[in-house]
């Protein structure tokens, strides 16, 4: 039972990452200079930012260290899989 609970929260943390990291760094910097910046204009980073701080959350409110642990593993691989494919875009 507690892996599936486990699982359900990295499931939802990163869901809820790709969704924000991928509006939010388009519609922040309209709202203020401050945000026309790094991490909050770069897709790649706002969604690790996102996540691993959602993780982070989730890991205190449960007590369990190793969700903290699979947080920071789940933010860099998402990290590095959207770092590749907005280099592998096309953009007109």
């Amino acid at each position: 039972m507690d892996s599936i609970t486990i699982l359900a929260a990295t499931i939802l943390v990163i869901i809820t990452s790709f969704v924000f990291g991928e509006s939010l760094p388009l519609k922040l910097p309209l709202l203020s200079p401050f945000f026309d910046r790094k991490p909050f204009n770069c897709r790649p980073c706002f969604t690790f930012h996102l996540t691993w701080i959602g993780m982070t959350i989730i890991s205190v409110l449960s007590g369990k260290m190793l969700l903290l642990f699979i947080g920071f593993i789940a933010a860099f691989l998402i990290y590095i899989a959207i770092s590749i494919i907005e280099k592998s875009k096309i953009e007109q």
